[in-house]
């Protein structure tokens, strides 16, 4: 388990399982849209790195969109997004993950993580668990949470595939499915 705490220097320590690991939040970050050799080349050291540290993850949001209906990136997108569910699993890679070339900049715990290699692309990995509280209550465990966001548990009881660069990549079964959920019936329809 861990804590963390914020400085004005935007230096983040964080400890895991009484190892400190610090991190610079960086407010100012600069994205490009569309770099596609730099996310391609972000994606493919994330998928080495997580997948050696036996790490899984799927695709999600707009990453997920970007596989089904562009057969890549959205244009004008800025990030990927995935998803995990053992956040205590990357929590404890953190250290050997940074050693290893992906740059931590983001850290909200219990809800994402944000890598990258260099200061034009990011991968948002975002945490897929149960509901807590109110929300718990409310939907009981028809539900699940993405990022805060209520999802129905249903779109995440099975998984499939879908070609992101190249990759054969996980992605929660039919994604069309949960595509309309979140985007609405329009969404193969590329918007401004």
């Amino acid at each position: 388990n861990g804590s963390y705490s914020a400085q004005k220097t935007s230096n983040i320590r964080l400890s895991i399982h009484g190892q400190i690991f610090e991190y610079c939040w960086d407010p100012n970050f600069v994205r490009k849209p569309n770099p596609e050799p730099d996310a391609r080349e972000l994606f493919y050291k994330l998928k080495e790195l997580f997948d050696e540290a036996g790490i899984k993850f799927a695709l999600v949001y707009g990453s997920l969109l970007g596989a089904v209906r562009e057969k890549g990136l959205i244009k004008g997108d800025t990030d990927m997004d995935i998803c995990v569910w053992d956040e205590e699993q990357l929590r404890n890679n953190l250290i050997s993950l940074q050693k290893k070339g992906l740059d931590i900049f983001k850290i909200i715990p219990g809800s994402v993580y944000g890598f990258r290699i260099n200061k034009s692309f990011y991968i948002d990995v975002y945490i897929l668990k149960e509901l807590q509280g109110w929300r718990k209550l409310l939907y009981g465990k028809s539900c699940i949470s993405l990022c805060g966001y209520i999802t129905p548990r249903k779109f995440f009881q099975g998984w499939d595939e879908v070609d992101f660069f190249d990759i054969k990549c996980r992605c929660p079964s039919n994604p069309e499915k949960l595509l309309e959920f979140w985007y609405g019936p329009d969404w193969r329809i590329p918007q401004d």
